[in-house]
């Protein structure tokens, strides 16, 4: 069976009407004729300042970070400005996908406190 519908969900981070127009363009073109698409939304991602004093003060604690989805926008529209990272290098047995962000969504426990220990150095150089 070929799929003839395609719906979706999608950010932008910080793009122009004319990004989203090219954008848009190309996926129709790449999709063809025969696939209807239909756009839940298209909302723009937060982000910050690479160069402003948040990141300077995560620099330290956590010297690398991984991009994937967030609820930061939702903060983002009422005025929070919202972080994110990742827990600690995690074990390569680890089922991460099927860990994270599913019905039973988990962590382990020493990433729990790796996260709060990251947290805290964050907060002492405020």
């Amino acid at each position: 069976m070929t799929p003839t519908t395609l719906t979706y969900a999608t950010g932008a981070r910080r793009c122009g009407a004319a990004d989203v127009i090219v954008w848009r363009t190309a996926t129709a073109r790449l999709l063809g004729p025969k696939v209807t698409r239909e756009f839940i939304n298209f909302e723009e991602v937060p982000a910050a300042d690479p160069a402003g004093p948040t990141f300077a003060a995560l620099a330290t604690p956590v010297p690398s970070v991984m991009g994937g989805g967030t609820d930061a926008k939702s903060f983002n529209r009422i005025g929070i400005t919202s972080f994110g990272f990742a827990p600690p290098p995690l074990p390569p047995e680890l089922d991460c996908l099927g860990m994270f962000h599913g019905v039973d969504e988990r962590v382990p426990v020493e990433g729990l406190r790796f996260g709060t220990r990251v947290l805290d150095r964050f907060l002492d150089t405020r």
